[in-house]
């Protein structure tokens, strides 16, 4: 394989610290400042300072094709998230996916929205790196849903996108029950002081944090990691009760706040480019029961660019939050950077081809439009003699293009093509990485495909 370069631009808000033993690439941080900027809401701001980090070295062609990948991150998290083992570990290090060398105003802060966020970050894209287009977007969590709008207000300005834990449909329901609770029990906190606080409203902020540890997370994985009433006491009395300082109500308030606009669900048939959207079984928020994801995909895209992945729940899952697992859904970043077309560094002293993930040889783009049935892959991390089955085992209601089959047997949703990148949402924030992956229900298989490919339009 040639040597290969990406730049990867992890859009957050904090500066993380980095381990000095990390095997990653150190990334480079950095500010943009937007000068004047208008809110959706009309509220207008002198100054935006947008922070960010970089991984890798920019490399642009000149008919301005380059190397930038970017990363979303989710709710209430930073940068920080994707400098993590489970995250940067699988990503990150010499010949995986995105290796980067491989051959205080308070509550008077204007109340902004998701389309403010992505606006802000094209902005700081087009005018600060100068850049015309992305290699990729990938996002997760609040930054997956960053990724569906991106795809859909600016066409074409990433080469590839893809969603992970999120839903290209307004929030309502069961999610906006969860998001509606976090901001009322802040609120209603005499000690919050409608924002002018000097302590934290410790009650208004303690549930909020605690809300989001659960609906976050999996029953399943709490159980494996913490399977006795002792257990789960200490946990929280060592871990979570000691945090809440380390958290602000007005950060959490204007982050779970913003989500009130999102609904990209009418221009997702501007996405015309590879788009691979990926959701696990076990997440609460975006339930595979409501089939938000293959719908949007098989309905609302135009078709033959997307495509829907579930992954089924498993000992390596752990709910909503398992996004930041990479080694999950590496194999289908692959697919999706090989599917979008090989990108070529025009200075070969430079490092050769950027993507070169056809490790067959074959050309994957030029049969991206065929009539395609992917098979369910095999979980790498399951044990000889461990049982299949678990969640996502319902069938699905087909639509159009898509022939969807039970989830038992696997399958694949097309519609799409693309890759955007996020964050998480809270609860490895709020808790680090809880206890281990004990139990016996490890799974033949973890990905549901769901549909087929549809003929792609030329």
């Amino acid at each position: 394989m040639k040597p290969w370069t990406k730049a990867i631009l992890c859009l957050g808000l904090l500066l993380p610290f980095i381990h000095a033993k990390a095997s990653w690439p150190k990334p480079m941080s950095g500010f943009f400042n937007i000068e004047t900027f208008t809110f959706d809401s009309g509220e207008m701001i002198d100054s935006l300072n947008v922070s960010y980090q970089t991984l890798g070295e920019l490399k642009v062609n000149p008919d301005g094709t380059n190397n930038a990948v970017v990363l979303l991150h989710g709710t209430t998290g930073s940068s920080a998230q994707f400098l993590v083992e489970e995250f940067a570990g699988a990503l990150f290090n010499p010949g995986q996916p995105l290796d980067a060398n491989q051959p205080g105003l308070r509550a008077s802060f204007p109340k902004y929205q998701y389309p403010d966020m992505i606006r802000a970050d094209h902005l700081r894209l087009t005018e600060h790196f100068k850049l015309n287009r992305t290699r990729l977007s990938l996002g997760v969590s609040m930054g997956g849903m960053h990724t569906w709008m991106m795809g859909a207000e600016y066409p074409g300005f990433s080469d590839a996108l893809m969603p992970i834990s999120s839903s290209p449909v307004e929030i309502a329901g069961h999610n906006r029950l969860f998001r509606k609770f976090i901001t009322e029990l802040i609120t209603i906190d005499p000690a919050w002081k409608g924002g002018d606080y000097e302590k934290q409203p410790a009650a208004g902020l303690g549930g909020a944090l605690m809300i989001q540890l659960v609906l976050l997370s999996s029953p399943s994985y709490w159980q494996r990691a913490f399977p006795t009433r002792e257990a789960v006491d200490k946990y929280v009395d060592e871990h979570i009760i000691p945090r809440l300082e380390d958290f602000d109500a007005n950060d959490q308030l204007y982050a779970w706040n913003a989500s009130q606009t999102y609904n990209p669900k009418a221009g997702l048939k501007n996405i015309r480019v590879p788009l691979t959207a990926v959701n696990t079984a076990d997440d609460l928020l975006n339930p595979i029961e409501l089939g938000f994801l293959e719908d949007g995909v098989a309905n609302d895209m135009t078709p033959g660019y997307g495509r829907a992945v579930i992954i089924l729940a498993s000992n390596e899952t752990t709910g909503h939050d398992s996004y930041i697992m990479a080694d999950l859904w590496k194999d289908e970043l692959e697919k999706l950077l090989a599917r979008s077309g090989a990108y070529n560094m025009s200075d070969s002293k430079q490092g050769g081809d950027l993507f070169d993930m056809a490790k067959d040889g074959t050309s994957i783009p030029g049969d991206a439009g065929k009539q395609n049935t992917i098979k369910s892959v095999p979980n790498p991390h399951q044990r000889d003699g461990e049982a299949a089955g678990g969640l996502g085992s319902s069938d699905l209601a087909g639509a159009a293009d898509n022939a969807v089959l039970s989830a038992s047997e696997g399958r694949e949703s097309g519609v799409g093509e693309g890759i955007s990148a996020t964050g998480h949402d809270i609860p490895q924030s709020v808790t680090g990485k809880p206890g281990g992956r004990g139990g016996t229900q490890g799974k033949e298989e973890i990905r549901r495909d769901t549909g087929a490919f549809a003929n792609r339009e030329n």
